[in-house]
């Protein structure tokens, strides 16, 4: 048997787990394998990567998937010409890589846009803000071909960070610079978590010492289970960063604070059953290691089984097609089981070198005794009221939680998350500077692809670029605010231009075409309208650049094979809100009906931060109903295989699925009435799902397990009563070590944290509370359906 093993080679079992543990300290994973990571963590298939793969191929880089921009500000008046100098030196320096930060192979395919990109008059460059009461502002924009939260991301805009803290830019007196955008705000969410992973660590392991004192009375007791948990925690961590590096199992910080908090929670609760076990044996009169031994051989199925249900039930995200899903179910699937290893060879064997002293100055005997009465008596109450009115227990249950759980059903989801940093960190400052000077989408345009199946010449590329700009245009006029802008072949500089800079575009581009080849535009330049000695627009320009200005336009917007054109909107919307996402899709919808109406044989594609979260909220809604079906049905199969009753089974697993809804419905009338959100991040409805009916269900079989046991010699009802007695204290211990350690998140400066740990925290106590001492026996109790049979000890 185990036990004997564990107990009999407990000096090499400790020494074998010390040096894996310096073994994970000391290694050190080739960092250069982190850049291998993916770009993205959508499908290759999806329509913004598409998009992003198409105006690539017919524009090169002037779009991506993540954005970093930089906006300089002088809070005293308008920009000088030793400003306009500086950022100009800023923005050749950016291009050039660092040996500290960046590579050159980061820098491939990223592109720069400065106002020194479009010569114009200041009036007209959209890259500098007209001067209003809180100064003058320039921006700076740098796109990224990688998804905002990726390392090469986070690079990048420390590699920009670092060139505005050199002494040698020498910024005049008065200007100001911040980075944001879409890839700043990532670094900073990662910061967050970083600060969030110090404050929940702490809380999780005060929160364990505290309950395991309380349960114990005993130091040593409570050190022991901490020190074995913490042991398997080194180990699983660096096997995460081992797989993220060379398996591709991107798994983000948030998941991996998630992940660690979740094995010392399950790792507690497994070291929990075992120790308890070994106390009754103790008290039976038993010696310290037989009494390790009997324990571990009695709660090895119970373990199993518990760690096999969690486990099952994570491993069905790896069915998502979500890479950060797909990649977080194996990695906190290899967490447990790694706790569960430490828990059934290290703790037994570290309680077994210890000796009786583990419990020192408490003694496992009378004192043990007659704290369990006293939990006794209060099970035995519970007990009686569930199995004396079963029916009126089992319909107040489920009324009380279906009230929450109507609401908690019919959620939608928030988005935006990283709007929820704090203010203090600089991509939310430099957001808000930017609010001073151009609406929120300058920093995450719309960016439209319109591809023909053939070149189309191009005075039919100049019409439909007008009434695609008249069509969006419309949608503004019919959603207040909703389109800040258009930059379009039509509207080149956009709407917002003066009279004279208006009416000279006009003649050039109405022009005949330049009968030289066209060229791709450069990375470095929206189109040098004026270059080669251009002054400017209103004291007049030789009329052999009309053909140079237009040629450059048309290599802005239309590709050079004339198979595609491309437009640029400005929302007045958050790029990842709720709004955002619904103007979007409103200007796919018109756009297309644009192109039936016009018989213009292309298709339209849409790019941008917002395409690419409604491409989020799509594939992880697929992802959702796909998962839960799998876990709900691979959670069925294995708690009837252990009772061998379809309808208690069925009812067992309906139970959590009705405290999830419950859950949910609680959390978001918490977080939206009380704390003033305007919804719940789209990770909680996934993770907490997954965490709720896995562990959740755990205790659920523990009780169900023990009924089946008792029902084999005495009737259903009484059965119910004795497991509800004995395994009341245990499962409920368990319970808010769980709630405990998972609602450690909440001390997070994360939103996405604080939210996922109030909510398990929440579940893990409804399930702990309400659905195993009351709804279930209750059921079980009214229908007496306890199964055929039962295998688990508790």
């Amino acid at each position: 048997m185990i036990g004997e093993f564990v107990t009999k080679y407990r000096w090499p079992i400790l020494i074998a787990w010390l040096l894996a543990v310096a073994l994970a300290i000391g290694l050190k994973p080739d960092a250069n394998a982190a850049r291998k990571e993916p770009t993205s963590f959508l499908p290759a298939d999806t329509p913004t990567r598409t998009a992003v793969s198409e105006l690539t191929k017919h524009f090169g880089h002037t779009v991506g998937l993540s954005e970093a921009v930089i906006v300089f500000n002088r809070s005293d008046g308008e920009l000088t010409g030793e400003d306009d100098a500086a950022i100009s030196k800023f923005a050749r320096r950016v291009t050039k890589p660092s040996e500290e930060l960046l590579g050159p192979e980061d820098l491939d395919g990223v592109s720069f846009r400065s106002p020194d990109s479009m010569p114009v008059p200041r009036q007209s460059n959209p890259y500098i803000a007209a001067p209003n009461g809180t100064g003058q502002a320039a921006l700076v924009k740098i796109n990224i071909p990688a998804n905002f939260i990726t390392s090469r991301s986070a690079r990048i805009v420390k590699h920009v960070r670092a060139i505005l803290d050199e002494e040698e830019l020498d910024f005049p007196e008065g200007l100001s610079a911040s980075v944001t955008g879409s890839s700043a705000f990532g670094l900073d969410y990662a910061r967050a978590a970083e600060q969030s992973h110090v404050n929940t660590f702490a809380v999780t392991i005060s929160a364990i010492v505290l309950i395991l004192l309380i349960i114990y009375r005993a130091p040593l007791a409570a050190i022991v289970p901490l020190g074995a948990i913490s042991a398997a925690a080194i180990i699983a961590l660096t096997l995460l960063k081992l797989g993220n590096i060379y398996l591709g199992m991107s798994t983000g910080l948030a998941e991996t604070i998630f992940t660690i908090v979740l094995l010392y929670g399950a790792g507690t609760d497994y070291t929990l059953l075992l120790m308890s076990r070994q106390r009754e044996f103790l008290r039976s009169g038993l010696s310290h290691r037989q009494a390790t031994s009997e324990a571990l051989n009695h709660t090895l199925s119970a373990l199993l089984a518990s760690a096999g249900t969690d486990t099952a039930g994570l491993m069905m995200l790896t069915f998502a097609d979500y890479d950060l899903f797909s990649s977080a179910g194996p990695a906190i699937a290899v967490a447990l089981v790694v706790a569960l290893a430490a828990v059934i060879t290290l703790v037994p064997a570290v309680v077994v070198i210890v000796g009786p002293k583990i419990y020192w100055p408490a003694h496992p005997g009378r004192a043990d005794q007659k704290l369990a009465t006293a939990k006794s008596v209060v099970w035995q109450k519970v007990a009686s009221v569930v199995t004396a009115r079963p029916g009126t227990v089992l319909a107040a249950g489920l009324v009380l939680l279906a009230i929450p759980a109507w609401q908690g059903a019919k959620l939608n989801w928030v988005y935006d998350t990283l709007a929820d940093l704090d203010a203090d960190y600089e991509a939310a400052k430099g957001a808000c500077l930017v609010q001073e000077h151009w609406p929120i989408g300058e920093i995450a345009p719309v960016n439209v692809l319109i591809e023909a199946p053939g070149p189309i010449e191009e005075k039919r590329w100049m019409q439909l670029s007008a009434d695609m700009t008249a069509t969006v245009s419309n949608i503004n006029a019919s959603s207040t605010k909703a389109v800040h802008d258009i930059r379009s072949l039509s509207k080149p500089l956009g709407r917002n231009i003066d009279t004279a800079t208006e009416a000279f575009l006009k003649m050039a581009l109405a022009g005949n075409p330049p009968d030289e080849p066209r060229s791709q535009p450069k990375p470095f330049g929206l189109f040098n309208v004026f270059q080669n000695g251009a002054k400017s627009l209103v004291s007049g320009v030789m009329q052999g650049k009309l053909a140079d200005i237009k040629k450059r336009t048309f290599a802005e917007y239309v590709s050079k094979d004339r198979t595609a054109m491309r437009i640029e909107i400005i929302l007045d919307k958050p790029a990842m809100t709720l709004q955002a996402m619904s103007i979007v899709k409103n200007i796919r919808e018109e756009l297309t009906k644009t192109l039936a109406q016009a018989k213009f044989p292309g298709k339209v594609h849409i790019a941008g931060a917002t395409a690419q979260t409604m491409d989020i909220r799509s594939v992880t809604g697929a992802d959702f109903y796909r998962i839960a079906t799998l876990a709900l049905g691979v959670i069925f199969l294995i708690v009837w295989l252990l009772l061998k009753d379809v309808i208690l089974s069925g009812f067992m697993v309906l139970s959590t699925l009705i405290s999830y809804w419950t859950t949910l419905g609680v959390t978001y009338w918490v977080f939206v009435y009380i704390f003033g959100a305007s919804g719940l991040d789209w990770k909680v409805e996934i993770f907490l799902f997954v965490i709720m009916m896995a562990v959740g269900q755990d205790y659920n079989i523990f009780l169900a397990a023990r009924v089946s046991q008792e029902a084999r010699r005495m009737k259903p009802r009484r059965a119910c009563r004795h497991a509800i007695i004995h395994t009341g204290p245990v499962i409920s211990s368990c319970g808010l070590i769980m709630a405990a350690t998972l609602g450690s998140l909440m001390v997070g400066d994360m939103a996405l944290l604080k939210q996922l740990g109030f909510a398990m925290a929440l579940g893990m106590l409804i399930d702990s509370f309400v659905i195993r001492p009351l709804i279930l026996p209750a059921f079980i109790s009214l229908t007496g359906r306890t199964g055929q049979e039962g295998s688990l000890h508790s």
